[in-house]
């Protein structure tokens, strides 16, 4: 963190000494910008960016909208990066990574992305055009998070069930989890069991199925009704924790709270808002995109929620740090 800090002066220093002139910068965000996720990350640029900067956005909407409108919504995108005519594009998560690159690609232009938990080498490889690219990619703590939350508990921990919506990004990052959930299943002798829906009545059977000693929440934002329309999130986790027979835990900062998950190793995307927005400034001062190497972001903290512990009868790990 202390690193981090210290990008943020020196780019700042870098950026005074620049031209004068306003600089342009684009945000395509995979979602929407009362998303937790997209408030948390803006949080972390605001802090960070010039006042000066000229700050446009086009959101995706990608968590509330079908896979079948992506195509759509990305030829927007293009059409008003065609219309602003940024200095810079910050692609905010995999959706608008890998739907924007393509596009982009012919373009003689510098990008900057965030939240990405895919592998992007393939697509950065397959480019063939002068988009200069960098970013800071994202990778949920899943075995960090497990390690300490079966530890907390005075009761043997055998069975973790672990819930994802359906989501593109939901389908990465199952992906990546598994690996680490059979490792962690067999060095610990329990059963980590995963799992993706793309209803709410699905979700909540899940719920309340008790076969497990402790659930543990990932995405949820693209859930559905049997008709197809797009379930609010807060609806979903307020649900879960009424609902579910044993603790529940998160992945991700945006998901703990009172009311909420009662805690975990998590990601916060306003530390990740921050770093890209170093990167943002060492462009915008004169080193192109693809010089500055792609990182993976912040590590991860340990937070839980007062409230939710109480209630649980739970004494938290000696590193997490309570919130509200």
């Amino acid at each position: 963190m202390r690193a981090l800090i210290l990008g943020v002066v020196l780019a700042l220093g870098v950026l005074s000494q620049a031209s004068a002139q306003a600089h342009k910068l684009l945000i395509i965000d995979s979602y929407h910008k009362t998303f937790s996720w997209t408030e948390s990350y803006t949080l972390g640029l605001n802090k960070v960016l010039d006042k000066s900067i000229h700050v446009s956005r086009f959101e995706m909407n990608a968590k509330k909208l079908p896979v079948s409108e992506h195509q759509r919504k990305a030829d927007e995108a293009f059409a008003f990066y065609k219309k602003v005519k940024p200095d810079v594009v910050l692609l905010c998560d995999d959706i608008a990574l890998n739907h924007m690159l393509p596009r982009l690609q012919h373009e003689n232009i510098d990008v900057v992305f965030l939240g990405v938990n895919g592998d992007p080498l393939p697509l950065l490889e397959s480019l063939n055009g002068p988009v200069r690219v960098t970013g800071v990619l994202e990778r949920p703590h899943f075995y960090r998070s497990l390690s300490d939350v079966i530890q907390l508990s005075n009761q043997p921990i055998k069975n973790i069930k672990i819930l994802f919506d359906d989501g593109p990004t939901a389908k990465i990052n199952t992906a990546y989890l598994q690996s680490q959930a059979n490792l962690f299943s067999k060095l610990n002798q329990t059963i980590t069991r995963i799992e993706r829906f793309t209803t709410f009545p699905d979700w909540k059977k899940a719920v309340l199925d008790d076969d497990y000693d402790v659930l543990f929440v990932g995405s949820y934002q693209t859930l559905r009704d049997r008709m197809g329309r797009n379930i609010d999130a807060n609806q979903v986790i307020a649900w879960t924790n009424q609902n579910a027979k044993h603790p529940v835990f998160a992945f991700w900062k945006v998901s703990v709270g009172e009311g909420m998950a009662a805690g975990g190793y998590v990601l916060d995307g306003e530390k990740h808002g921050i770093h890209a927005a170093v990167y943002i400034h060492k462009v915008f001062a004169g080193m192109p995109a693809d010089q500055i190497p792609i990182s993976v972001g912040h590590q991860g903290t340990g937070i839980y929620s007062k409230a939710e512990f109480a209630q649980l009868g739970l004494a938290p790990p000696r590193e997490w740090v309570p919130i509200r």
